[in-house]
């Protein structure tokens, strides 16, 4: 179908039950057309809160690692099950290998969601051994556990996390990390099992790998972040040790690509998000998206139906526009950009019809100057309104869940200032007796 721009004058079209007049664009079919053109916001826009499935969490380009407590939604953790593997076959301590320290490194990746300044930002991270075999081609969701000895083998002790700020190691500057000093007998552990240094698959059963917990020092709202970790780049273990004929002797033990991982995340909830969930009222002046297996919007169009009842219709545009609550934007960010997807009759979530041409006309991406997103839904609406699919919802979710940790907090259709609306341009070809 080509698509012409319409000269200045025919992009003034009458305005048929509009509670304001669109900004459309004149982007239209054809010019002769253009007076047969209506545009229209009336359609009733309602919202319900859902809590968001667990994702899949293993082998993801990035790891989250912290707790939160947001004063939106609540307590949000993120901890992280790892390996650790052999960088070289036939490890050889020499005579009477000694334990000097051993420390875990996880480099910081820069980013973080929450608060990091003085008191507001202190953690505590501990680290536990894993009494449960981990592989590379298991699956692990958001939502799995695997058991861990209830000794932990290593904690940073209170601590402010800095993932800007360089550390002299050795009187060397090197990258952003967190370290986190682990036991004197574990490492020695290590050192007299010289037998379990064959190859991975033996010290993988010797040392299954580790899980990394997180917890605030003073749980307040508004404490602590989410860090972002990329495991894969310098992340691992050090060993320091001395035997009877070297001093200042060090291993490496680190988390690599084949190195089977996953981030598992906890939330408790706050009041008001429990009462959207357990009371469910599509007609809430505000509802939420969270990553991190949080929260999604569904958002449904009650009178669509009833609005195009008895005229076939052309919809030329449709927009659906979600203004944000803009309070503590600075602080806590929006997310940069948001999906609007369907599902199908069994409840798989499925890309709407509009999705399918790809992010640069479904839209979906926050704009900083108004405060908004929009998506485009032409295609969707024409062809629910056509009768070709099934009406199973649309729903507002975030991307990238698993790898982030936004969070926003939008106006529904009830907003009394900015609400949700969706704008239709459109075209009658018939009028139904």
């Amino acid at each position: 179908m080509i698509r012409r721009a319409l000269p200045g004058i025919i992009v003034s079209v009458l305005l048929l039950g509009a509670c304001k007049k669109p900004e459309f664009d004149s982007e239209f079919l054809v010019p002769e057309d253009a007076l047969s053109l209506y545009s229209d916001s009336s359609i009733i826009v309602n919202t319900l809160l859902e809590r968001e499935d667990s994702v899949r969490s293993d082998e993801l380009s990035m790891n989250l690692l912290g707790s939160f407590h947001d004063p939106l939604l609540g307590m949000v953790q993120a901890g992280i099950y790892a390996q650790v593997r052999m960088a070289a076959s036939n490890l050889d301590f020499g005579t009477s290998p000694q334990a000097d320290s051993m420390v875990l490194i996880l480099p910081y990746n820069g980013g973080y969601y929450g608060d990091i300044s003085n008191a507001n930002g202190m953690q505590q991270f501990t680290v536990y051994r894993l009494n449960e075999t981990m592989a590379t081609d298991s699956v692990y969701y958001s939502n799995d556990t695997l058991a861990y000895d209830a000794l932990p083998i290593g904690s940073s002790g209170p601590i402010k996390p800095a993932p800007a700020d360089s550390v002299v190691i050795s009187g060397k500057k090197q990258r952003p990390q967190l370290r986190i000093k682990l036991s004197n007998e574990l490492a020695q552990e290590f050192l007299n099992n010289q037998a379990s240094f064959t190859d991975n698959a033996s010290f993988l059963q010797f040392f299954k790998g580790l899980h990394i917990k997180s917890g605030l020092i003073a749980d307040q709202p508004g404490n602590g972040a989410i860090l972002d970790f990329r495991l894969t780049s310098g992340s691992g273990i050090e060993l320091h040790y001395h035997n009877s004929s070297d001093d200042s002797l060090v291993v490496a033990f680190g988390i690599n690509e084949n190195s089977a991982r996953f981030t598992a995340f906890n939330r408790s909830y706050s009041q008001e998000v429990i009462n959207q969930l357990n009371t469910p009222l599509q007609n809430q002046q505000n509802a939420y998206v969270a990553n991190m297996a949080g929260l999604r919007t569904r958002i449904a169009l009650p009178n669509l139906y009833s609005w195009a009842a008895n005229r076939k219709l052309i919809i030329n545009k449709a927009r659906l526009i979600v203004p944000v609550d803009p309070t503590d934007l600075d602080k806590y960010p929006a997310n940069p950009i948001l999906s609007l997807v369907t599902k199908d009759s069994t409840g798989k979530l499925l890309n709407t019809l509009d999705n399918l041409s790809g992010e640069d006309y479904a839209g979906g991406s926050f704009d900083a100057t108004k405060k908004e997103y929009t998506f485009n839904l032409a295609r969707q609406i024409q062809a629910l309104l056509d009768g070709k699919i099934k009406d199973y919802g649309l729903f507002l979710q975030g991307v990238g869940t698993g790898v982030s940790s936004y969070r926003v907090k939008i106006n529904a259709g009830q907003h009394p200032d900015k609400p949700a609306r969706l704008e239709i341009l459109y075209q009658i070809i018939q009028t139904q007796q």
